[in-house]
């Protein structure tokens, strides 16, 4: 099972730590089941919002 972590930048500037399995990627976006919440998130790709570990690029 696949697994991603990253800092995300949201619409209002506040900065988290996310991390996401069972990951789907689009051109402008990551989906994928939060370990956290365990719901499924969507993430914008793009304008220095999502910021992934080394490992995951």
């Amino acid at each position: 099972m696949e697994e991603m972590h990253f800092v995300y930048i949201n619409a209002n500037a506040r900065i988290a730590a996310h991390s996401l399995i069972n990951i789907s990627r689009s051109e402008h976006h990551i989906q994928g089941i939060c370990t956290q919440s365990h719901s499924v998130k969507t993430y914008l790709m793009g304008s220095g919002q999502l910021h992934l570990d080394s490992e995951d690029e």
